[in-house]
This record gives C-alpha cells, sequence and structure tokens, in this order.
C-alpha cells in the first residue's frame, strides 16, 4: 500500500519541484570539516535531494513514513541544517559554495505542497530570510555545544542517561544499549 500511495502522490509534488527550480544533485554526500576547540572535526552528510532555485538551493529530505517537524530536527536531529550549513561552505561535488533557501522534510506517502503559504517556517519547511536567521543560530549552538561536548576517544551516546531509562529507540540496538546493559556483552 505505501508504493502504490507514493507512486500516486509523487508525480505532483515533483512537478511542484520543476515549477520552482531544477533538480541538481540526488543521494549526495558531502563533508564539511571545521576546527573546533584546536580540533579538526569532519561532518559526514548526505542529502536526498538539491534542488537550485532562482532564490537558492533547496535540500530536501524525503522520509518513508510521516515527516519530521523542523522543531523537531533543531533540537533533536540537525541533519537538513547540517547539510545547509554543508551547502554554505561548498561540500557537495558539482556546487560552489550557495546560500541554501529552503530545506523540506517530504513524506513519500503524503507529500505535502511545500511552496505555498505566507509563512517561512512551517511544520516541514524553513526558507528565505527565516532559514537564514535559523540557520545562523543553530550554527552558533551547535558548534558551541560541539567544542563543550566532543572528545576524540569518546563515542556520543545515544542517550545522554541509558541506566535510567528503560525505553528501547532505534539506534540503541546498534549501540548495544540493551546487551551491555545486561552484562551480555564481551571483548570477543
Amino acid at each position: 500500500r505505501f508504493l502504490e500511495k507514493a507512486m500516486a502522490t509523487f508525480p505532483a509534488f515533483h512537478q511542484q519541484t520543476l515549477d520552482h527550480g531544477e533538480p541538481r544533485l540526488l543521494e549526495v554526500s558531502g563533508e564539511l570539516q571545521r576546527r573546533v576547540a584546536d580540533l579538526d572535526v569532519k561532518i559526514r552528510g548526505r542529502a536526498d535531494r538539491i534542488d537550485e532555485t532562482p532564490q537558492g538551493a533547496h535540500i530536501i529530505d524525503y522520509k518513508s513514513g510521516d515527516s519530521g517537524s523542523i522543531d523537531e530536527m533543531k533540537n533533536f536531529s540537525p541533519q537538513l541544517y547540517l547539510l545547509a550549513l554543508m551547502m554554505k561552505a561548498g561540500s557537495f561535488p558539482g556546487f560552489q559554495p550557495k546560500e541554501p533557501w529552503q530545506v523540506s522534510f517530504v513524506s513519500l506517502k503524503n507529500p505535502p505542497n511545500i511552496f505555498t503559504g505566507k509563512k517561512d517556517i512551517d511544520k516541514r519547511f524553513a526558507r528565505g530570510v527565516a532559514l537564514t536567521d535559523e540557520l545562523a543560530r543553530f550554527e552558533e549552538t551547535f558548534f558551541n555545544w560541539l567544542a563543550e561536548q566532543y572528545y576524540p576517544d569518546t563515542p556520543f551516546l545515544p542517550q545522554i542517561a541509558p541506566q535510567l531509562t528503560t525505553d528501547i529507540g532505534d539506534y540503541d540496538s546498534l549501540s548495544r544499549r540493551l546487551e551491555w546493559s545486561r552484562g551480555e556483552g564481551a571483548d570477543d
């Protein structure tokens, strides 16, 4: 059913994007290098799609389920804003440094119209001056946080205090948190 719904709704969304710009990059990786607290830090990211519009770059993140919100992204999963910083720095092949004009979450099962409306920040997109302002605040906050939290030999944990919670999230299985908390982990 998901595939049927996506195939039925995606063509109209794709036409909307063509009316506003030209797809330039699909599934492209980039890398942003920064000096943070006397350490060289590399941030790697992969953009699902980057369009070139008359106003600037439009970075699109496709979601197979419901799309996230800009507020959730800013606070918990900053992928789109990090990709926007990478765009500004010229970190994607084939693109010179370019000001991002819009970042959007797009659900494949129900793509929204991300080009209408009077607001520049909505649940699923940020654009224009509002994006520029948000991105400047995010960049300062993120790199200040990174300078305080980043130690080269210490991994980032999926939960700040895993011993205080019993819920297991998607990323906890990758970190083997449940296995280690039971004492089942071994150095083999």
